[in-house]
């Protein structure tokens, strides 16, 4: 196909866009050549004199134009799809301006169109336009199918219809052609880029309002959000929930006798570490709940298995430093269970006392909360 000479679009929105445009473009074009071909026959009576031709030919472009309509994208199609498509479409264009060009080589050559070859010319011009104007994603494509429409034209005229006068100016608007799809190609794809730069800058801006600028993980009030839609998953489902607090131990000492770089390090660290410790879990979702504190939430666990690999990663803080040379650091845990139908404030803060016992007993530690403590409904106002 004539798109295959040119790169695929970077990424599947870019191409989703562009198959919308090749579909949305193209989806009533097919009639007018079928129109035109109606048109150029039946005025010279070549259904008359050429009925099987004719019919072929008034046939070919009825099938090419339903499939116009047939063939879209459906929603959420994806990269293969997309691409299968985009080939699809541009076969058919293709088919089209070869059927159309192999039909006005006939009525050029054959006497009999004689009456009506300056209309297939006219249509010739139109479809040509058409075509630079309307499909510039790809500069290939679009220039092949204007030359199979287009080339017959001053090719073959004869001096019936003007001759060399109407050959100069064919060959003088087949110039225009060319130069009309070169700019059309390029501001389409501006056009495009500039589309991407806009998503890139909506996709930053949503991961700036979703993620912590420091460590890259998720912040609080998503956190927040995504803890409120598994409660009401975990309501539905009758699966359960646990969270996990930890907190730096005595963080505030870090900047103050290293300064606050080094603390930043140190954060970042730490919660590389936590995002690493909990990644072969599929369902566990890391945040950094503020300041020195982070929380994870991991759909499907019980309170013990989370309270295990809590204690499994205070474990690797002891054993292998967080900055080399760096300062030594622990944390504290604090871990509860959220059964089907319990409140998130509950649990937050039943979790809250858990990590702040870990700390009163002495800090670098786990704490399970008291499993009546999360329990509390949906309702219940908030401590």
């Amino acid at each position: 196909m004539p798109q295959s000479a040119e790169r695929v679009a970077p990424d599947v929105e870019s191409l989703r866009i562009e198959v919308a445009a090749m579909v949305s473009r193209s989806r009533v074009g097919g009639l007018f050549y079928l129109a035109g071909w109606l048109l150029v026959a039946a005025a010279s009576q070549g259904f008359v004199r050429f009925p099987m031709e004719s019919v072929l030919l008034a046939a070919g472009f009825a099938v090419l134009a339903v499939l116009r309509f047939v063939l879209r994208p459906a929603l959420g199609a994806g990269r293969e799809v997309l691409l299968q498509l985009r080939r699809l479409h541009w076969g058919i264009l293709l088919l089209t301006a070869v059927l159309w060009g192999g039909g006005l080589g006939w009525v050029l050559v054959e006497p009999a169109f004689t009456a009506t070859r300056p209309a297939a010319v006219v249509c010739s011009i139109l479809f040509a336009t058409a075509y630079a104007h309307s499909y510039p994603m790809s500069l290939v494509g679009s220039l092949v199918c204007m030359s199979f429409v287009y080339l017959p034209a001053p090719l073959l005229v004869d001096e019936g219809e003007g001759g060399r006068p109407v050959q100069l100016a064919l060959g003088i608007y087949a110039l225009y052609l060319i130069a009309t799809a070169l700019r059309a190609h390029r501001e389409y794809r501006e056009h495009l880029a500039l589309q991407g730069a806009l998503r890139g800058q909506r996709d930053r801006f949503e991961q700036l309002s979703q993620h912590d600028g420091l460590t890259g993980l998720l912040n609080h009030a998503e956190f927040a959000a995504q803890l409120a839609r598994v409660a009401e998953q975990c309501r539905r489902s009758g699966r359960g929930a646990c969270l996990l607090l930890l907190d730096i131990d005595h963080f505030k000492q870090v900047n103050d006798r290293l300064g606050h770089l080094v603390g930043d390090e140190v954060l970042r660290a730490f919660a590389a570490r936590l995002r690493r410790h909990f990644a072969p879990i599929d369902q566990a979702v890391v945040a950094r709940w503020g300041g020195e504190e982070f929380a994870v939430l991991w759909t499907g666990a019980e309170a013990g298995e989370a309270a295990a690999q809590a204690e499994s990663f205070l474990e690797g803080l002891r054993t292998e430093p967080l900055l080399g040379d760096g300062p030594r650091v622990r944390a504290s845990a604090g871990v509860g269970q959220l059964v089907p139908g319990g409140a998130p404030s509950a649990l937050l803060a039943a979790v809250d006392r858990a990590l702040y016992q870990a700390k009163a007993e002495g800090r670098d530690r786990v704490v399970l909360a008291a499993r009546g403590a999360t329990q509390a409904q949906e309702g219940a106002s908030s401590p």
